[in-house]
């Protein structure tokens, strides 16, 4: 299977991990490859790299996510970092090794961070971006929302199953505006937790059903869920599981 950017249409990439890694699935041939090894790495991170190059000089301002939003200052101390999707360009969220704090730079504009990414991603806290408000999961199980804009820092109380939530196993996601709803899923139980921000509360809605492919029982699970993204799907090969009767 080819590993090129510009493929066909039956073949689709399903990225995950920030772009470092992924899946290319062939729908006709009911094929697939991975594509986070050494000899077919992502060509994602590589993109992002291009965007940072050739993007318009923007402002930008750094700073601790707590209550004060104290500035980060001229160096950036030693950490961990994710890379976000926003606003036509990329928010760099951090955690510090030492003193597990959390700081932001809004917007990324160095493309050495896509180079070491690879190296410096953090498996140990998850965060997503919903209009200007960035959502964080820390390492130390706590959640909180810190709004880009204003600067201003909110803790977010947790369900109480979230002690048993393992930050390594949990995927955090959302869509990029236009919606009240920030959606945690455990990747070993298959719990799906939705954040109603509106409401202010949390509602366990669905248990996914991750199944093995190799089994013959219908119902026989795997050990975890992979990933939990968007994707460009043909609709050709979308087949519903249920049908729903219209009166």
């Amino acid at each position: 299977m080819s590993t090129q950017f510009v493929h066909g249409e039956n073949i689709s990439d399903i990225l995950f991990d920030s772009g470092r890694k992924g899946i290319r699935v062939d729908w006709n041939k009911k094929t697939f490859k991975r594509l986070d090894n050494e000899d077919h790495k992502p060509y994602y991170p590589l993109i992002n790299k291009l965007i940072v190059d050739f993007q318009d000089d923007r402002s930008q301002h750094s700073c601790y996510l707590d209550a004060k939003a104290t500035p980060l200052g001229k160096t950036i101390p030693s950490n961990s970092y994710l890379l976000l999707e926003y606003n036509d360009g990329f928010v760099y969220i951090g955690e510090t090794r030492n003193a597990r704090e959390y700081f932001g730079i809004f917007p990324a504009t160095h493309a050495k961070w896509f180079k070491c990414y690879a190296d410096e991603y953090d498996e140990e806290f998850k965060a997503t971006i919903l209009d200007k408000v960035v959502y964080v999961f820390t390492s130390d199980d706590d959640f909180f929302q810190f709004n880009m804009e204003t600067r201003s820092y909110k803790k977010i109380e947790l369900f109480e199953e979230a002690d048993d939530l393992s930050v390594e196993d949990i995927f955090l996601t959302s869509l990029h505006t236009e919606d009240d709803k920030i959606i945690l899923i455990d990747r070993c139980t298959g719990k799906f937790y939705v954040y109603c921000i509106k409401q202010k509360k949390w509602f366990e809605k669905y248990n996914i059903l991750n199944v093995n492919p190799n089994s013959n029982d219908s119902y026989e699970g795997v050990d975890k869920l992979i990933a939990f993204t968007s994707t460009f799907l043909p609709m050709k090969n979308i087949k519903p599981l249920f049908r729903r009767d219209f009166l």
